[in-house]
């Protein structure tokens, strides 16, 4: 859930003036797609390891540029989406990006590969502070205020257009 409204609060703030529910959609795919690395978990089976394992490749930031760049292409080519390409790129990048800066904060797992495949270091945060049901005021809290006010600026900039 974290990640989804970590993805909602990103596109909030770069939404173009008028959206769909596809642009919400695929952001919030791109911020759980990341998971992907693990999907074997509910049905016994280990972690991808042609990928690292959990929160290693697909956790990556070069990872997150690539999928922004696809999904982007993939989902947005109709003449609609003209002059708004670059700043739905740069959602769906940050959306996919965010998972992997987000798992920094918990204190589950061994690390986030941000920079594979350039580099196999598993990064981990100085300050921790995501441990269960904290995460609720630590991260869900914050990004339903940036929702919120990314949401009330963009409707009182439609009035003063208006």
């Amino acid at each position: 859930m974290s990640h989804a409204l970590a993805a909602g609060a990103i596109g909030a703030i770069l939404a173009p003036a008028t959206t769909t529910r596809r642009y919400w959609i695929v952001g919030v795919a791109c911020a759980v797609a990341v998971d992907l690395d693990a999907i074997g978990r509910p049905f016994g089976y280990p972690d991808i390891a042609f990928v690292g394992g959990h929160r290693a490749l697909t956790h990556s930031l070069p990872f997150a540029v690539a999928l922004g760049a696809v999904a982007t292409i993939a989902f947005f080519r109709g003449r609609s989406w003209d002059g708004h390409r670059w700043r739905i790129a740069a959602y769906l990048t940050l959306a996919t990006a965010s998972h992997g800066l987000l798992d920094l904060l918990t204190t589950r797992g061994q690390g986030v590969g941000l920079l594979m495949p350039f580099n196999w270091i598993r990064y981990e945060a100085a300050w921790r502070p995501v441990r269960g049901l904290n995460e609720l005021w630590i991260v869900w809290l914050p990004l339903m205020a940036t929702i919120w006010v990314a949401r009330g600026l963009r409707s009182r900039t439609a009035a003063v257009r208006a």
